[in-house]
């Protein structure tokens, strides 16, 4: 399976998600130290303890996720863990929303009570074990506008943006982007009183989507962070509103084949 080059490719999408060069920030220079001959004290020689560290994050998802040189699924081989959560972090990666990464989340009742840092790092890895879907699928997404009067400078800047996308630009949703195939629930998260994107895209043949549902039987995707789009077509609406065709593009995963 190559799992010493999934390592490389994990360690990699989070430092550049960081934005850190991957070094320990407590790295110091070495300093050799003369261990020779050097004994405690009568007195601490009875106190010496043994301290057991709690595991690591990565030894942990090392632990949950791979076993037997193969990728493991801590949700299911069709949707993450975190599915219904990861809304919730869309603000921070999409530079909309502060939130606090060391924030713990609610307890599932199981041993690894993650922090809002690490159910992401899990949740990029839980992406690569889901099965791939077996045929070509068309999902929508729908985003609106937001009002002027709340102040949310940069989500309107970022949506400005993204209507302004061309047919040939590739795009990038640096946050969870939640899509469905069923376009009449897609719509309901337009904005009727401002201008709306809604986004139809052809997801295609091995694309790794987290697949929900919620109430009323309608179905919600979810597709992993960072995720590449070329854009095929923006159509401008009466209203104002754009409806902009996308190609999901398979990010690379050569790795697999090794």
């Amino acid at each position: 399976m190559g799992l010493e080059k999934v390592g490389k490719t994990i360690a990699q999408e989070i430092i550049a998600w960081t934005g850190t060069s991957g070094k320990s920030l407590l790295a110091t220079k070495p300093v050799k130290v003369n261990m020779e001959g050097l004994k405690l004290a009568p007195q601490l020689g009875s106190d010496v303890v043994q301290i057991q560290s709690k595991k690591g994050l990565c030894h942990e998802l090392w632990n949950r996720m791979f076993k037997d040189g193969n990728i493991y699924s801590a949700g299911s081989p069709t949707r993450v863990e975190y599915h219904s959560l990861l809304n919730s972090f869309n603000g921070m990666l999409n530079n909309t929303a502060p939130i606090k990464l060391k924030r713990p989340l609610p307890a599932f009742g199981n041993e690894f009570n993650p922090t809002v840092a690490e159910a992401i790092a899990s949740t990029d890895i839980d992406f690569k074990a889901l099965t791939p879907i077996s045929e070509n699928l068309t999902v929508y997404r729908c985003i609106g506008e937001t009002p002027s009067k709340l102040s949310f400078k940069n989500s309107n800047l970022l949506f400005k943006k993204s209507s302004q996308i061309k047919p040939g630009d590739i795009t990038v949703m640096r946050e969870y982007a939640y899509c469905t195939p069923d376009k009449y629930y897609a719509e309901q998260f337009m904005n009727n009183d401002l201008t709306s994107i809604i986004y139809e895209i052809s997801l295609p043949k091995g694309s790794r989507i987290s697949q929900g549902t919620y109430d009323y039987g309608f179905r919600d995707y979810v597709l992993p962070r960072y995720s590449r789009f070329k854009c095929i077509s923006n159509e401008t609406l009466e209203d104002g509103s754009h409806k902009i065709k996308l190609e999901y593009i398979l990010p690379d995963e050569s790795w697999r084949k090794i």
